[in-house]
This record gives structure tokens, C-alpha cells and sequence, in this order.
């Protein structure tokens, strides 16, 4: 695999898209963890940051990938907390 910063950010937007969909446009959130609808994004979070451990300490280190993932993260925790009203 590459090392490049374009494939960790496609990497890393992947778990956060799925909580996004899985919250907005299904009832699955709502049943698993009930009046907590951040629940899906928290995991989406962990895996996020288990993959960039993994990146990391690898024998062939990929830290561009690494630092994409950690980018995606950063913007959706941005995105999550403005949409919710958490920021101003």
C-alpha cells in the first residue's frame, strides 16, 4: 500500500460516512444506543484511531496515511460538534 496522505483521508472517512448514514437515515442508531445518538460516531472514532496506531507501527511505517486519517477525524469531530449546536 501507497503511503499517501489522499488515500488516509479516504480511508479515514469511511467509518465516519457509515456513522452519518446509519444515523441519519436508519433506526439502527436509535435502538442500539437509546437517546445517545452520538453512539455511532464515538465508534467510528475508536476504529479512526486504532487504524492510525496500526499505521503507525507497522514494519513499513505509513505515517501519511496515518496523519489523513487523523485529519478526516479532526474535521468530522468539527463538523459533528457545529452541527449539533455544540459550537457556535
Amino acid at each position: 500500500m501507497k503511503n499517501n496522505f489522499w488515500l488516509g483521508l479516504l480511508i479515514g472517512s469511511v467509518f465516519p460516512g457509515i456513522a452519518y448514514l446509519l444515523t441519519q437515515y436508519s433506526t439502527v442508531a436509535t435502538s442500539l444506543f437509546e437517546g445517545k445518538e452520538i453512539g455511532f460516531y464515538v465508534l467510528a472514532v475508536a476504529i479512526n484511531l486504532f487504524l492510525v496506531r496500526l499505521f503507525y507501527r507497522r514494519d513499513t511505517q505509513q505515517d501519511k496515511v496515518a496523519k489523513g486519517i487523523v485529519f478526516v477525524t479532526f474535521i468530522a469531530l468539527i463538523l459533528f460538534l457545529y452541527t449539533h449546536k455544540i459550537i457556535a
